[in-house]
């Protein structure tokens, strides 16, 4: 729903690459795009209802592996991280675009079945995912195992604890049914156990989502704007209206109710200043007593 975002934004999402194009490519030389990995940690009484159980989650978003042999360079590194740091399941939040090649196409998806084969993977769809090829996307996804989730949710239990997994559609592409997938805040039992959702637009949390039972929400979309403006987390061309969910990390946007936002794996143009991409890796537990040391 390209209307939510500011009529400024647009012109500067549209313009902004045309204009830059001559010094793309000299940027990407003497400043290749960053990729970090992030430690998040989320206090499990900070949780609406709070969680009895520990669980690690990896967060992975934008792909963009139609990009070539670096974009799936990248997931490599991810799978890579995957399986030295560990978690009990990933959560994927769209704009995969597998690429076009057929050989590359066959290395990224051997990537994400290594990937699957260390952890579940749960996704839902990005913009980007609804293209021409968006039914041949869903069906190599599925047929490794990726667990799609779009416009509906799963119960899953971790370390004996329950919690519902919801994915929705996308925003910009008028799938998003919320309806489907989660209870109103209101609703008999909104509340009985802990629900993470994934949405790849952060966007929608605040225009589409706000009525809905959601505990910990995972988005990606805005790539951290692919530029931080130095000194700021100001993203002057994140395609975001809410231009402060562009920074990657935590965000308790009310009580009980927490964003996790990706700056995403791929990038659009090869480029990133001050912004680099990630992976985030959120530890849900309860930190111990420090009274209890002293007994």
């Amino acid at each position: 729903m390209r209307s939510s975002l500011t009529r400024c934004q647009s012109l500067c999402r549209r313009f902004c690459p045309l204009l830059a194009l001559p010094v793309i490519w000299l940027l990407r030389i003497v400043w290749p795009p960053g990729f970090v990995i992030r430690e998040e940690r989320l206090p499990a009484r900070a949780l609406r209802p709070s969680a009895a159980g520990p669980l690690r989650l990896l967060h992975a978003s934008d792909f963009h592996l139609n990009q070539g042999r670096l974009a799936v360079n990248r997931l490599r590194r991810v799978v890579a991280a995957a399986r030295q740091r560990g978690a009990d399941l990933a959560l994927l939040t769209g704009d995969f675009e597998l690429p076009a090649s057929p050989e590359l196409r066959a290395t990224a998806l051997e990537l994400l079945q290594e990937w699957r084969g260390l952890m579940p993977l749960y996704a839902c769809l990005g913009n980007h995912d609804y293209k021409d090829d968006h039914v041949d996307l869903l069906r190599d996804l599925r047929g490794i195992g990726v667990r799609l989730l779009v416009n509906e949710s799963v119960t899953i239990t971790v370390n004996g604890q329950a919690w519902r997994l919801a994915g929705v559609g996308d925003f910009w592409k008028a799938d998003l049914a919320p309806e489907k997938c989660l209870l109103a805040q209101d609703a008999p039992g909104a509340w009985s156990e802990p629900t993470l959702l994934l949405v790849h637009n952060p966007d929608a949390l605040l225009l589409r989502l706000q009525p809905f039972a959601w505990t910990v929400a995972f988005s990606g979309h805005a790539h951290g704007g692919q530029f931080r403006m130095p000194f700021t987390n100001w993203y002057p061309v994140a395609p975001i209206r809410h231009n402060h969910l562009a920074r990657p990390g935590r965000h308790e946007l009310a009580p009980g109710q927490t964003l996790c936002e990706s700056a995403g794996v791929g990038n659009f143009l090869g480029i990133r200043l001050n912004s680099p991409g990630d992976v985030i890796f959120l530890t849900i537990e309860e930190e111990p007593d420090p009274r209890g040391s002293a007994h």
